[in-house]
C-alpha cells in the first residue's frame, strides 16, 4: 500500500484514505448551524473559499471549525480515486480550501490530541510543504 495513500485506523490496523473516507458520511461539518444567517454562512463556505491551502504555505492559521468531503479526482493516467476536500475557517471567519491527504491526515491528529472542533480560541497551525521526488504534499504543525 503507498504510504501517502494509507494512515493508522484508530484500532491500530492500516487502512486506505478512500476506505476511510466511504466508511463515513460523505461529509464531516463541525459547525452545527441554528440561524438562517449561520446555515448561509455555512453554506457559503461548503461551496467556496477566501483562500487556497497550497497559497498559504509558511502561514499561521487559527483554525476553529473545518468541514471536510469525499470528492472524485483523476489522476495524470485518468483513474478516478477518492479523496478528502478540506475547509478550514479560522477564528476571524475566513476559509481555506485544499483536496489533500496530508492535511486530511493531519485534522485526522488534531482532532485526536484537542478533540472535535469548534475550537473557540483556535488551534494555531502553519501549513507546510513536503517535497519527495516530483510529488508534494500539504500538511500541518503546531505554531
Amino acid at each position: 500500500m503507498n504510504d501517502e495513500m494509507s494512515m493508522t485506523a484508530y484500532d491500530g490496523g492500516m487502512i486506505s484514505i478512500q476506505q476511510d473516507l466511504q466508511s463515513h458520511p460523505n461529509s464531516y461539518c463541525s459547525i452545527k448551524p441554528t440561524t438562517t444567517d449561520e446555515k448561509k454562512a455555512l453554506y457559503n463556505m461548503m461551496n467556496s473559499s477566501d483562500e487556497r491551502l497550497a497559497d498559504c504555505i509558511n502561514q499561521v492559521i487559527k483554525v476553529k471549525d473545518l468541514y471536510i468531503e469525499s470528492v472524485e479526482v483523476k489522476n495524470e493516467e485518468g483513474i478516478t480515486s477518492i479523496a478528502p476536500r478540506i475547509i478550514l475557517m479560522d477564528t476571524e471567519g475566513r476559509t481555506y480550501a485544499s483536496v489533500s491527504v496530508g492535511i486530511y491526515n493531519s485534522l485526522r491528529k488534531l482532532i485526536q490530541v484537542f478533540g472535535e472542533p469548534t475550537w473557540p480560541e483556535g488551534i494555531a497551525v502553519k501549513v507546510v510543504q513536503h517535497t519527495k521526488g516530483n510529488r508534494k504534499m500539504l500538511s500541518l504543525v503546531m505554531a
